[in-house]
């Protein structure tokens, strides 16, 4: 025999669960400006009907509704753009280095300007002719002498600039491989207490937003593929799990968070505070699911902060000769510098 008050119970379950809604969402207005926040919606589905089913049940006409309620409050993501973003936000990370080192690069290098190299060379030509009409004026040599002294400053206070931006360079290489190391501890810890709620049947959403902006985050430094496996014991289908990090190379790819274990990752020939010491070769990986393993320059994609930096800072090639933005331009300097001077000798 059904209760009299069935409808009333009905009704108190839809309410129950449109006050949960109402609630989810006064939850996403107070996050609007919240950083890297995910919407969030309550998944309802119908309440088992009357009556259960069993061989004790009674029998009657239909199988009566019994309302409503909140069978999950899941987040509105979408995995394909969060796919999409990454790989994007690696294309920035590695063309934003590459642009502020060509930047610092052209400050130095600037031209023409009032105090650069080519108005120092054009005064030292200038005297040179002064000179060539009056040869026998003491004034008109010293001012060759002075002007020659000012070119020789501008070849050494360039060449003393650009290396002192590629030190900065590969003191940035470090400060970044530490960054790196943050993170993805950060997210092995986020699986861990992933991994701790979702068994009871919760979804962690703000924990999930949380992974998903260090995911982001790392995405800028190097190119990386996730993968993710379920929690078990009663964890919710929709539940993401926890995730497994790789590191794209154009070999195979190198694996830096399982579950709650993490790789740290250092500088080949690093001095005491991680910084390179010489031209790049490669990195390596210890400990977590990479145990040891290395990452070496030519294998690295065409991508990521991490590459921009290698590449400007200076790298070991294939055939053991030294790459790079600043590296080319310090050769390219000495090697005017050199020319300039063996022309001027042989003529004078």
């Amino acid at each position: 025999m059904r209760s009299t008050f069935m409808g009333l119970e009905t009704n108190k379950r839809g309410l129950y669960t449109q006050q949960s809604g109402l609630y989810t969402t006064g939850h996403n207005i107070s996050n609007a400006n919240t950083l890297g926040y995910t919407r969030q919606r309550v998944n309802m589905q119908a309440t088992a009907g009357f009556p259960g089913v069993g061989l004790n049940s009674p029998t009657m006409p239909g199988f009566l509704g019994t309302g409503v309620e909140a069978g999950s409050i899941q987040r509105i993501r979408d995995s394909f753009v969060d796919h999409q973003f990454r790989q994007e936000s690696n294309k920035l990370g590695y063309w934003e280095s590459k642009s502020k080192a060509i930047s610092q690069m052209e400050d130095v290098l600037a031209e023409p300007s009032a105090y650069g190299l080519q108005k120092s060379l054009s005064e030292f030509w200038s005297s040179l002719q002064t000179l060539a009409a009056n040869p026998e004026n003491g004034g008109a040599r010293a001012v060759v002498v002075q002007n020659g002294e000012a070119v020789a400053d501008s070849f050494n206070y360039m060449h003393k600039s650009l290396t002192e931006i590629k030190t900065n360079l590969g003191k940035e290489i470090g400060v970044s491989t530490k960054a790196i190391n943050s993170i993805l501890d950060q997210i092995a810890d986020l699986n861990c207490q992933i991994s701790e709620v979702e068994p009871n049947g919760y979804m962690p959403n703000d924990l999930y937003d949380a992974r998903d902006m260090l995911l982001d985050e790392l995405s800028m430094y190097v190119p990386i593929e996730t993968t993710y496996e379920k929690s078990g014991g009663r964890a919710l289908a929709i539940a993401e799990g926890t995730v497994t990090v790789k590191i794209k190379t154009d070999g195979n790819p190198i694996t830096v968070v399982s579950g709650s274990s993490a790789s740290k990752i250092s500088v080949d020939g690093a001095d005491a505070e991680g910084n390179p010491t010489g031209p790049m070769t490669g990195f390596t990986f210890t400990g977590g699911p990479a145990e040891v393993g290395s990452l070496n320059v030519n294998n690295m994609q065409l991508s990521g902060k991490l590459k921009s930096l290698t590449e400007s800072f200076g790298y070991v090639d294939g055939t053991n000769n030294e790459k790079g933005l600043y590296p080319d331009m310090l050769a390219d300097l000495n090697k005017m510098a050199q020319e300039f001077a063996k022309a001027f000798n042989a003529i004078h």
